[in-house]
């Protein structure tokens, strides 16, 4: 019963990530209920994934390290959308009603599963390193595919402004989109697909890079110059590589806020402006 609720729970999350990739784009608008509402209900399923599979987080590739980042990211991403610019009047910004429900469910959920968390392994060296590996991975993603926009398509983008609030970056997107989407596609799907399925690991490095890519509605509806729909896909592969030498989704983590953060210098790079 307990595996049938977690396959229904992660079909919850696919939709969610898939509404949210696409709509936007469908609508012709970003709504910002739809941003919230989904930040909102994706932390309350894995909020509920990790509960319902305390007992064996390991097999979906999590270990101590970061479910750490991911209880206590995920709120404090909400304490940082007041410092960045055209997000203090979100609800889900903090002291907003919202940041307090998810600061609630981190704390619920740090007192459910403490227990079994202070069963797991301790942290040691080699989950630091792969932190460190997974953030070095990300940049260097960052700059090759600034690197391969420039030479295969090459324009201009507005370039963001250069304050303090691009060294929130890292952050911020390590306990929003790294935070909702890692957990969901390299861990808890991942480990189903290898439970469930008799599928080799690559087919299911590259399964979850196509559903990861997939649910990226935005740059179907809405090509630019170059096939983002492939920088997605090659950035799937990538972390799941992380995922599959580090048996940890800590690496992917680093790798996907550190990907996502470092756009200003990717930017750069397109532009050419260095």
């Amino acid at each position: 019963m307990k595996e049938q609720i977690s396959i229904l729970l992660i079909i919850g999350l696919l939709l969610l990530r898939f509404a949210a990739g696409w709509l936007p784009g469908l609508l012709n608008t970003d709504p910002s209920w739809l941003r919230v509402s989904d930040c909102v209900l994706s932390f309350l399923l894995i909020a509920s994934l990790i509960y319902l599979n305390k007992d064996r987080l390991g097999s979906f590739n999590f270990d101590k390290l970061a479910i750490i980042i991911l209880l206590f990211f995920i709120p404090l991403q909400t304490i940082l959308l007041p410092l960045l610019v055209n997000s203090s009047s979100s609800i889900l910004a903090f002291p907003h009603f919202l940041s307090w429900i998810t600061i609630l469910i981190s704390v619920i959920v740090f007192l459910l599963v403490r227990k079994n968390i202070g069963t797991m392994p301790n942290i040691t060296a080699r989950n630091w390193k792969w932190a460190l590996g997974g953030a070095v991975c990300g940049v260097t993603l960052s700059i090759l595919i600034g690197i391969l926009i420039r030479l295969v398509a090459p324009m201009e983008i507005p370039l963001p402004k250069f304050d303090y609030t691009l060294f929130l970056a890292f952050p911020y997107q390590l306990g929003f989109a790294a935070a909702y989407e890692e957990p969901l596609y390299r861990g808890f799907l991942w480990g189903e697909l290898k439970r469930t399925t008799k599928w080799k690991t690559a087919w299911i490095i590259l399964f979850q890079a196509i559903i990861f890519m997939l649910a990226h509605g935005v740059v179907f509806l809405a090509p630019p110059q170059y096939p983002a729909f492939l920088v997605i896909f090659l950035a799937g592969i990538v972390f799941g590589l992380l995922v599959f030498y580090s048996r940890s989704i800590t690496a992917s983590m680093t790798a996907h806020a550190f990907y996502n953060s470092f756009g200003l210098f990717t930017a750069y790079i397109i532009n050419w402006q260095f």
